[in-house]
């Protein structure tokens, strides 16, 4: 399980693969937690040379709420950006 605090993700626990379900358990209880932006269980392979990459298998609602958030915010940014340079643009164009 891994936390996030101050915008930081760290290491706060570990649990054998056959726990997974007291994992999310001590998840969910983490995440109430209002000292802590955000939680999520990991998937790590102990076996490195297996070619599996660590994969998030449950992240706290509210932390994937604020980060869908951020994400809409900056794609509505860049729209805007964009559409600022088309019309400096056709300005340009125009003034010629």
């Amino acid at each position: 399980m891994v936390l996030n605090k101050d915008g930081k993700w760290k290491a706060h626990s570990k649990v054998d693969g056959g726990a997974f379900g007291s994992a999310l358990i001590k998840a969910e209880e983490v995440d109430a937690m209002p000292e802590f932006e955000g939680v999520k269980v990991m998937k790590i392979p102990t076996n490195t040379s297996s070619g599996l990459e660590p994969k998030e298998v449950w992240i706290s609602p509210r932390f994937e709420a604020r980060a869908k958030a951020q994400a809409d915010a900056k794609v509505r940014q860049g729209m805007k950006q964009t559409q600022e340079h088309l019309e400096a643009a056709r300005r340009d164009r125009f003034k010629k």
